[in-house]
């Protein structure tokens, strides 16, 4: 009776070591799965750069803009006391 059981048992176990050795991954899958994090990491930082430049452009014009106004406005000015002194 000892002898079935313990090869019933040895058996198992064996087959979950092998099954458990199945399952791991190997050098070469784990390097790709680095790989492809490595890959998403990279185009998340790119895509932040990318929005942080157009952020800034949009500042930078809008910035362009008020000051453009400003100098109108100023010589706008101007030309109004030239006008009222002519009159």
């Amino acid at each position: 009776m000892k002898s079935p059981f313990t090869a019933a048992v040895i058996t198992v176990l064996l087959s979950a070591l092998a099954a458990g050795h199945a399952l791991a991954e190997s050098p070469a899958e784990k390097s790709l799965r680095q790989d492809g994090r490595d890959v998403r990491k990279d185009l998340k930082h790119d895509a932040k750069e990318v929005d942080k430049g157009a952020s800034h452009a949009a500042k930078e014009a809008d910035r362009t803009d008020n000051h453009l106004d400003k100098e109108r406005h100023r010589e706008d000015k101007k030309l109004d006391k030239e006008y009222k002194k002519t009159l």
